[in-house]
């Protein structure tokens, strides 16, 4: 991955005018810069970690049968999976196959779809692809690829020094995700500091991804994470010094994922961070990684981050934590404490759930989540006690989250063997 653009952008200021200009002019896609809603100074990123050397390239992140993985950008394919309490490789699996700028992994129930389609800076790439990765075949440790071949409506790599028209960089891509029979990606504009969203088929063969929608995230997009039965997408991205961000994206209707409503979150980093990669299961808990970066004096190593999302995005994902049913609406107890324990993890037939709730009273809802954020299980009027059936569940790592009455809320993850 190249460095940041940084102060390099005042000496071609009047340039870069000139090019933003042309480019929103000349463009039929353009919105209207949107309004950010509700935007709160930053939410604080937490290191869990520093990620060994063997990742100071890594640019994906994903969950998938209960681990979250990660892989490297660059030389041959292989996959990571992360240890979420210290940042360390648990388990890998790797193949031969060369990939040129691997910047971001998608997948749905059949596939991890890894798109080598990077093309930073001032590249020239005549060779945009995704690799279909077989999920059925790389459980039995065998790495089984279909390609998904394609350009982009109105790309011309010979073009890279034509500054009358759309920069090359305005192609960059390092975002997407998979929905429906389609796959959706995000470029990352070094100039405009602006996304499109592009659309093509997910199938073998050679297409031509077709521009939907600009958005301007007033950043460049790197990242990003979806959770289609929530109606929920969060990019992630940094400005033109590495100061990182979150766009969050929600309440849209089908695949207009600017069509609904959104905020910025600064993540109240310094410069220098070069955010790549954004994961989540619930919705609220996220995680992100940065590369290693050693420029303009200053370095930052790459680290595996946690944050919480909850106060942009809790009322949206759970806006009847106070009511018993469709019909009925009635005020639950408040919780004076909230504590979550579960006992035995792993296990494979009954889970033993204990709520800190004030004289045993009943309250609150438990919700149970897999490893792509699907709901799994979902309980209302919790009370200090339960015991969980999760006899047929598929073996993996779950999130069990009590959300109480007055918003508070605690979650643990569990493992089903």
């Amino acid at each position: 991955m190249p460095s940041c653009l940084f102060f390099c952008y005042f000496c071609r200021m009047k340039k870069i005018l000139l090019i933003i200009v042309i480019a929103l002019s000349m463009s039929d896609i353009c919105v209207k810069a949107q309004s950010q809603e509700n935007v709160k100074e930053a939410a604080a990123a937490i290191s869990v970690g520093t990620l060994p050397s063997t990742l100071n390239g890594t640019s994906s992140l994903f969950f998938w049968r209960g681990k979250l993985w990660t892989c490297v950008d660059h030389g041959s394919v292989r996959l990571y999976a992360l240890d979420t309490l210290t940042a360390s490789i648990d388990t890998q699996q790797a193949d031969s196959r060369t990939i040129s700028d691997m910047e971001e992994v998608a997948q749905d129930d059949e596939y991890l779809y890894l798109g080598d389609f990077g093309n930073n800076h001032s590249a020239l790439r005549n060779n945009l692809r995704v690799y279909r990765l077989s999920k059925s075949q790389l459980l039995e440790k065998r790495f089984r690829y279909d390609t998904i071949r394609f350009t982009y409506d109105g790309y011309d790599p010979a073009a890279s020094n034509n500054w009358t028209g759309t920069p090359i960089t305005d192609y960059d891509c390092e975002a997407f995700v998979v929905a429906g029979d389609s796959l959706y990606l995000f470029t990352k504009q070094w100039t405009g500091q602006q996304t499109v969203c592009y659309a093509m088929p997910k199938t073998p063969g050679r297409h031509v991804a077709e521009p939907i929608k600009r958005f301007n995230t007033q950043g460049m997009v790197t990242g990003a994470s979806y959770l289609p039965e929530k109606r929920l997408l969060v990019l992630v991205g940094y400005n033109s010094v590495c100061q990182p961000f979150a766009q969050l994206l929600y309440a849209f209707e089908g695949t207009d994922f600017f069509g609904g409503r959104h905020q910025r979150v600064s993540l109240g980093l310094g410069m220098g961070y070069q955010v790549e990669s954004i994961a989540t299961l619930d919705g609220e808990h996220y995680y992100m990684t940065n590369e290693r970066f050693d420029r303009m004096g200053v370095t930052r190593d790459p680290q595996l981050w946690k944050m919480d999302f909850s106060d942009y995005l809790h009322s949206y994902l759970y806006p009847d934590t106070t009511q018993t049913d469709t019909t009925q609406t009635m005020e639950l107890p408040q919780i004076a404490a909230v504590g979550l324990t579960v006992a035995p993890n792993p296990s494979d037939r009954l889970l033993e759930v204990r709520v800190e709730l004030p004289d045993g009273q009943n309250g609150g809802m438990l919700m149970l989540y897999d490893s792509v954020g699907r709901e799994a299980m979902r309980l209302k009027n919790v009370s200090s006690y339960q015991i969980i059936d999760i006899q047929g569940y598929d073996p993996g790592m779950y999130t069990l989250l009590i959300v109480c009455a007055d918003g508070r809320k605690a979650s643990r993850q569990v493992v089903i063997r």
